[in-house]
């Protein structure tokens, strides 16, 4: 296949004829070259709703469109759960905490006024 022959316009197609696929991914990624996936995981640091974000294209197959995102999109989905977890075992213990403190303070309470009321 001759490049000059094919030549039409300004431009000839950058393609390799074993390898038809060659040319599919030369141009950069969005986000400052870095692709959205790696962006939204840097970015979930100062706000983790991006991981959110990111795990929806993720699970929307997203990648399918560039695979070089997939890793970046993975690794914000993996950092969605982790922040999940955590907050969920952070409001688990402040509410187990709190009802187990209120009690223990009823119940020292209710010994001082059994103490005070045996004084009498």
């Amino acid at each position: 296949m001759d490049t000059a022959t094919e030549r039409k316009g300004d431009y000839a197609p950058i393609r390799d004829s074993e390898y038809p696929q060659l040319g599919k991914f030369d141009k950069p990624l969005p986000c400052f070259g870095c692709g959205i996936g790696w962006f939204s995981f840097l970015l979930g640091f100062v706000c983790p709703l991006m991981w959110y974000y990111a795990t929806i294209l993720y699970f929307g197959n997203y990648y399918h469109k560039d695979p070089r995102e997939r890793a970046g999109l993975a690794a914000s989905a993996i950092a969605a759960l982790v922040c999940t977890i955590t907050v969920v075992i952070t409001i688990l213990v402040i509410i187990f905490h709190g009802e187990n403190e209120n009690g223990y303070e009823n119940q020292l309470l209710h010994e001082e006024s059994k103490t005070y009321s045996d004084d009498r």
